[in-house]
């Protein structure tokens, strides 16, 4: 019975003395590849991503096995743009790292650019306005059918005579163009005659006009959205041009350097 269990012991003793340890697992693989971001006639923009790749290094690109150009990259996604391209044209590249420690090259990208037109264009001219200083100050494009162009456009009354009340703006659907005047009531009761000098359309339904003010079409009324004289104090600040994402992110901006932000209902 000693004898088994010494027997044991010493199985036991040589194989807890195994030390050997397995292989060291390579690091894995750099790699860099190039993808087309955009392109126009005569353009190209082309993202290098990285991965495994020690930052920061220096990469050769190629254009058709040229050297385009010489990348510092310092992070791992990276967008490069070349011109100077020929349009209608495929053009390859491909990217080089070359140092003591590492080689190696990325995939090859194709890149078309694009054609040019014909120029071939026929224009149509719209003439607004029969007396003062009839102007156009903004534009916006729902559909071909549905294009609103703001500003002060006077015309003539019934007998002839200058109207001195403009009208706001021209719309456009589809075979002539009509043209509004604008009318907004404050809240204290006052109407204005609004004369726009922007508009952002969201939809037929939600149309932004500025002018000093900011006023909202929701389909059915004109609405202030912003009051110059409270919103102000009574300043020689204006809105004058709007620009947005959606109706509840929207920045107008204007005389005096004023920048004006709008969302969750309130300027």
């Amino acid at each position: 019975m000693k004898r088994l269990i010494l027997l044991l012991g010493l199985i036991v003793i040589i194989f807890s003395c195994n030390t050997t340890e397995p292989p060291p697992q390579k690091p894995p693989e750099p790699e860099i590849t190039l993808a087309q971001e955009d392109a126009s006639a005569i353009e190209a923009w082309i993202k290098i991503t990285t991965t495994n790749l020690q930052l920061p290094t220096t990469i050769t690109l190629k254009r058709n096995n040229t050297v385009e150009q010489t990348i510092s990259l310092l992070t791992q996604d990276s967008v490069i743009y070349i011109d100077s391209l020929l349009p209608k044209t495929t053009y390859t590249f491909q990217a080089f790292i070359h140092s003591s420690n590492q080689s190696f090259k990325s995939n090859e990208l194709s890149v078309t650019t694009m054609d040019t037109t014909s120029h071939n264009f026929t224009w149509q001219t719209f003439t607004f306005g029969e007396h003062s200083s009839s102007v156009l100050n903004d534009v916006a494009i729902i559909d071909e059918n549905n294009i609103w162009a703001v500003g002060e456009i006077f015309l003539n009354d019934s007998l002839g005579n200058p109207d001195p009340h403009a009208y706001g703006f021209a719309k456009w659907n589809g075979s002539e163009w009509k043209l509004f005047r604008l009318e907004a009531t404050a809240s204290n009761g006052n109407v204005s005659n609004v004369r726009p000098k922007g508009i952002l359309v969201f939809n037929q339904n939600d149309i932004w006009f500025s002018g000093g003010s900011v006023w909202h079409w929701n389909g059915q009324n004109l609405i202030f959205s912003l009051e110059r004289f409270n919103f102000f104090n009574g300043g020689p600040e204006s809105i004058d041009k709007l620009w947005g994402t959606s109706d509840d992110n929207i920045y107008g901006v204007g005389t005096y350097g004023t920048i004006a932000h709008y969302t969750n209902g309130q300027w």
